[in-house]
């Protein structure tokens, strides 16, 4: 973690040799949490890194004082950010992950496992395991029917206070509830 081992000792890692491998990873976690100063040491590193060592930053975000690391570490690197899918994304994904899984989607499964489980990536390819050890107890044809989702899927996603509010608003108290 950043925060906790400071930018000599993630130097200090990313200049050991690898032991009994060709390469060495070195994963700083939490990188956002170093500020402009701490940073400094690093970008002289950037520009000359060991060839034997995969030097991998995390954050969430960079504020404007990171910015001149994080574009040193652009130029001599790569950065590539991951944004989370949006709703209207997930469906898609499900269809992949069944593809993938040799599993065929009734219609509107994707869309009703979306929206039980919402937009964890993780929780999202949990449900698909679940539903192909599911059916593929069935024996046959690996189909994913709508009843298959509402037996096996568990209601994950976590809901506001306006989605709450339009239901009641609409009069739906099945989702209201």
């Amino acid at each position: 973690y950043a925060k906790e081992a400071g930018a000599q000792r993630i130097l200090a890692a990313a200049r050991t040799l690898p032991m009994m491998a060709r390469r060495r990873l070195v994963l700083v976690r939490d990188a956002d949490t170093l500020d402009a100063k701490a940073l400094e040491p690093l970008i002289g590193y950037l520009g000359a890194p060991a060839p034997e060592t995969c030097l991998v930053f995390v954050a969430e975000a960079a504020d404007a004082k990171q910015k001149k690391f994080f574009a040193a570490f652009g130029k001599h690197g790569e950065v590539i950010k991951f944004e989370p899918l949006k709703e209207r994304q997930l469906p898609s994904f499900l269809k992949d992950e069944a593809r993938g899984r040799k599993l065929k989607l009734d219609a509107g499964v994707p869309e009703l496992i979306a929206d039980e489980v919402g937009a964890d990536l993780g929780q999202l390819v949990d449900a698909m395991e679940r539903l192909e050890l599911y059916v593929a107890g069935r024996g046959g044809e690996r189909r994913v029917t709508v009843e298959d989702v509402e037996a096996v899927v568990a209601t994950t996603r976590q809901r506001s206070v306006f989605e709450l509010l339009d239901a009641i608003g609409e009069g739906d108290t099945g989702r209201a509830m």
